[in-house]
């Protein structure tokens, strides 16, 4: 019997060829537990996958948001003290717009629009049906305070969290909006409530709603009742239990781009004007929302797969040789 350690030549093969088997060895564990490594990576992020329609209610899309836990902790611990105004009759105005924040869904909403081909109208009730398939969720949290937009996406929400989400983000996209708080509305149960949703300004009363397109006047301007609770309603549509109520009206911020609408007698085109403020370059704040479009396992594991079969590939040929 010959030992490799009295030839050096075979010895020096055999360390290659150890070197190569534990190189794609590696290689193939790696790969094959990258993705288990991702996600203790992700483990302190909240990850939310999100159902909803385009197309008024063709098409179905799937998006998967990703909020770090710190982000979540950030917005969490900033004051949340309602900034009230209007005070009469033991009811104060709520002032919505304290809560809106455009830059942390900016990336969200902006990536709407490729998806709403129809045009303003369906990008609108598209943002529309994302914000209502969140999840209207009441607990302790939301009930007792108006959430910021990175907290509702992580957490879900009621009727004043979930405009302020939408609102944010149609801001982001070139919309303007109001706020439309209900002092008192008659619940299922009997007792009174408060209720908000948004109204959204559009160049003409939508085609697609189902109850005729309500709306509201504001400064000369028509806006469109958008209904934020629950995923049957479009803009235009206002549920009958806030019909003929008095309301407060409260003007969001302006948006942060011009949204441009071209059509032609085929196709409706939409275009998003000085979005360049929107990209990834920008500074933004230190924390982020990421969305991701869902996509199968099996595509990775197919990719680990012709890997791992390359590098034996290489690594018999190498042998052959010798």
């Amino acid at each position: 019997m010959v030992r490799y350690s009295d030839d050096p030549a075979k010895a020096r093969l055999a360390v290659m060829n150890l070197r190569e088997a534990l190189t794609v060895l590696a290689l193939s564990v790696i790969l094959l537990i990258g993705p288990g490594f991702s996600n203790c990576a992700a483990s302190d992020s909240i990850v939310r996958t999100v159902t909803f329609k385009t197309g008024y209610g063709t098409s179905t899309v799937v998006r998967t948001v990703t909020i770090p836990r710190e982000t979540l902790s950030y917005w969490q611990s900033v004051s949340h003290t309602p900034a009230l105004s209007d005070c009469s009759e033991s009811i104060c105005r709520i002032n919505f717009s304290r809560y809106v924040d455009t830059k942390m869904v900016a990336n969200i909403a902006i990536g709407l629009v490729p998806v709403a081909e129809l045009g303003e109208e369906d990008l609108a009730d598209t943002v529309l049906s994302f914000v209502q398939n969140i999840g209207y969720i009441m607990n302790d949290y939301t009930s007792q305070k108006t959430l910021y937009p990175v907290e509702t996406l992580a957490l879900g929400g009621v009727c004043d969290d979930l405009s302020v989400l939408y609102a944010s983000m149609m801001i982001a996209v070139g919309f303007r909006v109001v706020f439309i708080w209900y002092p008192q509305v008659t619940d299922l149960g009997g007792s009174k409530v408060t209720h908000v949703n948004v109204a959204v300004h559009l160049s003409s009363r939508p085609e697609h709603s189902h109850e005729g397109g309500w709306s509201i006047t504001h400064n000369g301007l028509s806006y469109y009742i958008a209904e934020t609770t629950n995923d049957q309603w479009r803009v235009g549509d206002l549920p009958n239990s806030l019909r003929g109520k008095s309301v407060y009206v409260e003007e969001a911020p302006a948006p942060m781009s011009t949204l441009v609408i071209t059509r032609t007698t085929t196709t409706s085109t939409l275009m998003l004007t000085a979005t360049q403020t929107l990209t990834s370059t920008t500074t933004r704040f230190a924390y982020e929302v990421l969305v991701v479009e869902q996509t199968t396992p099996l595509l990775g594991y197919l990719i680990i797969l012709i890997v791992v079969g390359i590098a034996a590939h290489q690594l018999g040929k190498r042998r052959s040789r010798s």
